[in-house]
């Protein structure tokens, strides 16, 4: 066992991801082949929108052309880079895994595009003692930005800072930016954003991150709900209180990349049918039932729950997790660095999936943890609810820097099929190395003898 400072341990993990990087390949660049769509925050909707030069100027334009299938699976949108686009990139509908890809990249030089699905706050009003109020519905003209009926929020980012004091009602806003947007029986049934405020919230710059119902046919309202064949390259998704990349259960979508993105500040809505508090909120989350996804070179941070997560009950999905890929992301100051849980009796569970050549640092150490109603255990790069399915997956190869309660949570421990190995794990001293077990990360020879998990993996004590 080492001791070693935080530059030094950086500097060691830029020296084996540059060794990983002599194991790895590319993903497939994947090609439309079909016509391509652009879209500048100076465009016109009236416009052809096929060319640079006549670019259309809004997502809620792009979603009308796939809606009407008139972009379609073979095509590329590219947003111009340097531009913010308001709104949330909804589900084309195409499910043909032989048909070319679709594919979202950005075009020109400059900083990643943002697909910003943010609610700009603009008026207030005040409902006295320090309660301020402001309508959320699509048609109101107290915002700007991603304009919807959506109201479940998720935080406020006020000034550049996250507060995420989410409150069962107007009654209980007791401190500065609580706020109460509907209780979790009934997260939708109004559409006014109430915040105890001190002063006018007018005077800051506030944008709100709010989610809605899970629609059938459509998957919750996340930043981007991929269908098969879509490929999502050099975009900067932010700003859901929902999830960032989502597949829908219903769509099963196969055959999809996300390369090369920022998503970020993201989460914080209710969970329905959970215990009453509980808040959702992932970074890239495949479901049961989707196949052949790769997730890879990506900045994952901010986010209330998991970096990346597979999850899924079996009941009413037909198919299995098969092929999902994370590889070479960092994912920083999220709930949980990487997720992965099953329910059901008779399925294949996981496939050959993976998890492998990832930088995960501080997780547990952003805005979310300190307002989750569960806490215990929960600041941690792995997660594994209950495990009831099959489990080919291996987590390998990754460097998990810094957490708030401890390196990896096992709810029913770690399933038989799943390997953990070679990876780097440094801890802050007396850092539990495991949710519920004894040994900190000074303990970890006795923890790795105890387990028999993580074959051939570094861990130190970070100072």
């Amino acid at each position: 066992m080492s001791v070693m400072s935080r530059r030094s341990l950086l500097k060691g993990v830029g020296a084996l991801g540059a060794a990983l990087t002599g194991q790895s390949r590319e993903p497939a660049q994947a090609q439309g082949g079909g016509s391509t769509f652009y879209l500048a925050a100076d465009g016109d909707d009236d416009a052809e929108g096929v060319s640079a030069t006549a670019p259309w100027k809004t997502i809620d334009r792009l979603n009308a052309a796939m809606a009407a299938n008139q972009v379609r699976q073979g095509d590329s949108v590219l947003f111009r880079r340097g531009d913010t686009f308001h709104g949330r990139i909804e589900n084309p509908g195409h499910t043909n895994p032989y048909a070319p890809w679709m594919v979202f990249d950005a075009y020109g030089t400059g900083p990643r595009p943002i697909i910003s699905a943010y609610k700009v706050a603009v008026t207030w009003i005040s409902q006295g003692d320090n309660v301020w109020a402001i309508d959320l519905s699509a048609s109101s003209s107290n915002y700007v930005g991603a304009r919807s009926d959506n109201t479940d929020v998720g935080f406020l980012k006020v000034d550049g800072e996250t507060f995420g004091s989410k409150r069962a009602s107007r009654q209980a806003l007791k401190n500065q930016w609580d706020f109460f947007s509907g209780s979790y029986d009934n997260p939708h049934g109004q559409s006014t954003l109430y915040v105890r405020s001190v002063r006018d919230p007018g005077q800051h710059a506030i944008k709100i991150a709010v989610s809605g119902p899970w629609t059938e046919g459509s998957g919750s309202p996340d930043v981007c709900t991929p269908a098969t064949k879509t490929s999502i390259r050099g975009l900067d998704l932010q700003g859901s209180a929902g999830h960032g990349v989502s597949g829908s259960a219903y769509w099963q979508p196969k055959f999809v990349q996300v390369v090369d993105c920022t998503i970020r500040e993201i989460g914080g809505a209710y969970a329905p049918g959970h215990y009453p508090g509980t808040r959702l909120g992932n970074g890239v989350q495949a479901w049961i039932g989707q196949s052949d996804w790769q997730i890879e070179r990506n900045r994952i941070k901010d986010v209330f729950d998991a970096g990346v997560t597979y999850q899924g009950s079996q009941e009413g999905v037909r198919g299995s997790f098969v092929r999902l890929q994370a590889r070479r992301n960092e994912i920083t100051n999220c709930g949980q660095s990487f997720e992965w849980w099953s329910s059901g009796t008779d399925g294949a569970g996981f496939i050959d999936c993976s998890f492998s050549e990832n930088t995960c640092r501080d997780a547990g150490m952003g805005w979310g943890h300190a307002v989750r109603i569960d806490p215990a255990g929960r600041g941690t790069h792995l997660l594994a609810y209950q495990q009831e399915l099959p489990c080919d997956l291996r987590i390998q190869r990754n460097a998990f820097l810094g957490a708030k309660t401890n390196y990896l949570f096992a709810l029913s421990g770690v399933p038989m099929g799943a390997v953990l190995s070679h990876n780097q794990v440094a801890l802050s001293p007396g850092t539990s190395i495991s949710h519920q077990r004894p040994e900190s990360i000074s303990q970890w020879r006795n923890w790795q003898a105890s387990t028999g998990l993580e074959a051939g993996s570094v861990f130190t004590v970070a100072s």
